[in-house]
C-alpha cells in the first residue's frame, strides 16, 4: 500500500496544508522529494 507525502498520518492539518502549498511551488518541489524519499524505503 502506498499513500501521498500529505496524506501520511502524523501530519497536523496545518502542516497538511503547508506541504500541499509547498509541493504547487517549484522552487520547494527538491525539499519535498527529498522527506518522501526516506518515507518509502522498506526498513
Amino acid at each position: 500500500m502506498s499513500i501521498r507525502l500529505v496524506d501520511a498520518h502524523f501530519w497536523t492539518p496545518f502542516q497538511r496544508r503547508l506541504l500541499i502549498e509547498y509541493m504547487e511551488d517549484e522552487s520547494w518541489q527538491d525539499a519535498i522529494d527529498e522527506l518522501d524519499h526516506p518515507m518509502r524505503e522498506k526498513p
